[in-house]
Order: structure tokens, then sequence, then C-alpha cells
């Protein structure tokens, strides 16, 4: 923010720093290299261990966006579960087993503690926030999961803050091969959980992507695989409160130059269940 008073003018500059340090902690494993199961310890900044699509890199996202996006209105899924606290980064520390069932399969199970404030942003009460992870590797491209998350807060009740507050969410998932790799990528998380004020709010959403890589084959093609993929988000802001749901449909054009160079064209459309809101649609780009 940058504020400017006085004779002659003098401009001032506050605020963070376009500069921004997200994933920063330091793991620490507990059991030999060649052992099936390995523990280890995180601490520092990392995400929250909620939500699969939440957790898969940004750097190769089929639907571009994992919430409604710019100039979309903030209801989908990723926007209200974000706005709870369960998703994103935090601070704190975690421990993960992993126990290896064969060279494609794993079997992990993950517990942590947290700030619960967010990205880069120091404790406010006496309380910490606590996520748990369970994943199972069912089949050589299919995973499943489930996790479970408490977020503590401070919230005004009348005219006294509540720096006990804890609201509470849960969700189950599904993956079917790895985004960016050739063929098919599916994936599909239930969500359900309260909002982050005094009336813990029921909050739920559902969502599914599908994605199909096709490659190609020959050394002098420009192209390195082209990639259509649909994205469905249900997302509902109070399930006690009738037409406030919201609909996001996302159908998109990945093409790639390389494994880590691609550009993506998407069509979006947000729908509501009120029928006086108008749909909102338009194009989005990446690169």
């Amino acid at each position: 923010v940058t504020t400017c008073s006085g004779t002659p003018l003098v401009c001032r500059t506050t605020g963070r720093s376009g500069f921004r340090l997200r994933d920063a902690y330091i793991d620490v494993r507990f059991s030999p290299e060649a052992a099936k199961g390995a523990l280890y310890l995180r601490a520092g900044q990392e995400k929250r261990p909620v939500s699969r699509y939440e957790l898969i890199s940004s750097n190769n996202l089929p639907s571009i966006e994992r919430g409604g996006g710019q100039g979309l209105l903030p209801r989908q899924s990723n926007d209200l579960f974000t706005s709870g606290g369960f998703l994103s980064h935090d601070v704190g520390a975690s421990v993960r087993y992993e126990y290896k069932l064969d060279e494609l399969r794993l079997v992990t199970l993950k517990v942590g503690a947290y700030n619960g404030q967010g990205e880069s942003l120091n404790d406010v009460n006496n309380k910490k926030s606590f996520g748990a992870r369970a994943t199972a590797g069912v089949w050589s491209k299919l995973d499943i999961g489930g996790s479970w998350f408490a977020h503590d807060g401070i919230v005004t009740v009348g005219t006294t803050p509540d720096s006990a507050f804890t609201n509470y969410a849960w969700g189950v998932d599904a993956q079917w091969g790895k985004p960016g790799d050739e063929g098919l990528f599916v994936l599909g998380e239930y969500f359900d959980g309260n909002d982050a004020t005094a009336a813990k709010n029921k909050i739920r959403g559902i969502q599914g992507v599908a994605a199909y890589n096709y490659r190609f084959t020959s050394p002098t093609s420009w192209l390195y695989a082209v990639e259509p993929a649909l994205r469905i988000d249900l997302a509902d802001p109070n399930t006690d409160v009738d037409d406030d749901g919201a609909t996001l449909l996302t159908a998109v054009l990945g093409i790639y130059m390389s494994s880590r160079a691609q550009l993506r064209v998407a069509y979006e459309r947000q729908s509501f269940q009120d029928d006086a809101s108008a749909s909102i649609s338009g194009v989005r780009s990446a690169l």
C-alpha cells in the first residue's frame, strides 16, 4: 500500500513484498533407505493434509484453477474449505509413515499440528489446529484417501471474543493415474465440514476432474502431448439454506510443448441454484 502526504509530497510504501516463500520445511527420516516402512518428521510451512486436488502440484493442474478463479464468485469447494481454514499452507509440524506395498503402491498415514492461521502467519491463541490423512494404493493406478482436520481460531460471539473456537471438516477422495502422465487421469473428492463463523454453518463440496493425455511419438514434432480435460464442482456454503449452492463446469485443452511447458485454454461456466442469479461464463488461459 502506498500513501502520499505533506508538502513537499512524500510517499511511503508499506505491506508485504511480492516475494512469497510458501513451501519451506525440513524432513528427517528415521529409517534406512532400503526399509519397506519409513517414518518422517517434517517441520516448517507446508500444505495442510486435506484435499487430494489441493495437494497436487500447481505446476500441472489440468483445470488451471482449483477454486472459482478471478472473475467468478468464490463459492466453489476449494474456496469454501480454504476460507474455513482447512486447505492451503500453514506453519507447523507433522509425522508421516509410509509403507511400500510394492514398487508402485504405498500406504501412508500423516498426522500434524499447525498454527491454524495460514501462510507465514504467527499463532494468535494458545490452541493448535490438528489434521490427519491416510492414503492407500489399491492398484497400480488407483489410490484412495481420507482426511480430517480441526481448525482453531478466534471468533466474536456477541461482543465477546472466543479464542477456544474450533471448526471441523472431513473428506474422502480417489485418484486414477497421475496428472501429466500419458493416458487417463481421474480424481474425485467429497468434503463435509463447518465454516469459520460462530454459527459453524455446515459446508459441503463435491468435485471431479478428468483428463486424457495423448502423447506424440514423432521426434520432430514440436508438440509433446495434448490433453483435453473436464472439471465439475458442486459447492454448498450452508446446507441449512436453500438455493445458495453453486456449480462450476470447466472444459480445458492443454497443449504440451514439453513435459514441463504447457499452454492451457479453458471455457468456464458458473451457475447458481438461485434462479435470480445469472450464470457467469468466460475463457481462461495459462502458460
